[in-house]
């Protein structure tokens, strides 16, 4: 064998023993080890589909209070969570939509809604982008 072919065979597995040892951690990670996000991207559902369907329309319209671009019924946020299992319970005690629309605002404010009504309160989330 010549020197040069020497110097490139130790270069060619220096390399791979590189790459190995870079993506033998990957490929061994266990799913169980994975983040908390990544797990809980199930949703719980209703046990009734119409008020899961319900549940789901009205998250639309409302803003997650942590993530405040992103609507209840997309945001991963645990809080987001826990206010749609807050809306399904309600909606199986059953009240309508308007009840717990109220119910979030009085405790939460009209910063939950993404229409906000036009009242003196609010005038800065309407005229804001205005100015």
């Amino acid at each position: 064998m010549k020197p040069g072919y020497l110097k490139r065979d130790y270069f060619r597995h220096g390399v791979l023993g590189v790459l190995l040892a870079f993506s033998l951690p990957a490929l061994a990670s266990d799913p169980a080890s994975a983040p908390l996000d990544t797990l809980r991207e199930a949703r719980p559902l209703a046990d009734d589909p119409a008020i899961e369907q319900r549940m789901v329309n009205l998250a639309e319209d409302l803003r997650c209070l942590v993530c405040q671009n992103e609507s209840l019924a997309g945001s991963k946020a645990e809080l987001a969570e826990d206010l749609r299992r807050e809306i399904r319970d309600q909606m199986k005690a059953g009240k309508d939509d308007k009840e717990v629309i109220e119910y979030l605002t009085t405790r939460y404010g009209d910063f939950v809604l993404y229409r906000p009504p036009f009242k003196p309160v609010t005038y800065l989330l309407w005229l804001g982008p205005l100015l």
